[in-house]
């Protein structure tokens, strides 16, 4: 629960910087230029989300190519009920897991001046 409300505080703390980021843009440029960037950041968004997926897909590709026994590498001792696909990824190592990205105002910026 501590977990998620410190996502949660990290995540308002984002939104703000984010707003205050477009207001600062917004009174510097023309409309025009406004749009265009928020098309670029969108655009970029979009890329970022399509390389994460393609990366998890091309991840469950080789979990599942690997003809493995699950069950004989490891044994449940919590009283939660693994899936199978629980089972495989655990079997597999944190290898696997999909790194929490951490996006920094500054590197967001650098990422606009590199498109503009």
């Amino acid at each position: 629960m501590e977990e998620l409300h410190h996502k949660s505080q990290q995540n308002n703390i984002l939104k703000k910087e984010i707003s205050e980021i477009y207001s600062e843009i917004r009174k510097k440029c023309s409309t025009f230029c406004f749009l265009c960037i928020l098309k670029t950041i969108a655009m970029l968004g979009k890329q970022a989300y399509q390389k994460m997926v393609d990366e998890h897909s091309s991840k469950i590709a080789w979990l599942l190519y690997w003809d493995v026994e699950v069950d004989e590498h490891m044994e449940n001792i919590s009283s939660y009920n693994l899936t199978f696909f629980d089972k495989l990824v655990l079997c597999r190592s944190l290898q696997f897991s999909i790194p929490e990205p951490c996006i920094l105002p500054l590197t967001s910026r650098q990422l606009l001046r590199k498109h503009f």
